[in-house]
């Protein structure tokens, strides 16, 4: 299995027993939320808990690492990883950064990761 699979959103319903309806819904209150924190604090970007399922990655992204991603998933530990970056862009969360790491949460059933997530970024700021 390709691990960038992981992150379509038809392999995300399937694994997580969603539908598409109840992905996109988490997604919007998400964003929603980060949009409003974001504003509230005058911040561009907010380091908040988000569900793997809801993630998305650009085709602008590399294919993931997968001996990489099996390796960190074999000595996992929480507390040697970052976070990653996130970017909302066109009703979606973007990984810029960080898809490696987040394949290792697809990959060890971790529902959520850790991520900044910037609100404004254009394409060629998150690239």
């Amino acid at each position: 299995m390709k691990l960038t699979k992981i992150f379509n959103n038809e392999s995300i319903a399937t694994v997580f027993n969603n539908t598409a309806d109840e992905n996109n819904a988490v997604r919007e209150y998400i964003i929603d939320k980060i949009t409003n924190r974001s504003k509230a604090s005058g911040k561009m970007s907010i380091v908040t808990e988000i569900p793997i399922n809801i993630l998305s990655v650009d085709t602008y992204q590399r294919e993931p690492k997968e001996s990489k991603v099996l390796k960190i998933a074999k000595n996992f530990d929480e507390r040697k990883l970052s976070v990653i970056t996130v970017s909302i862009r066109n009703g979606r969360l973007n990984i810029v950064d960080g898809f490696n790491r987040a394949c290792v949460f697809k990959e060890l059933n971790i529902p959520t990761i850790d991520a900044r997530v910037f609100s404004c970024l254009s394409i060629e700021e998150e690239a």
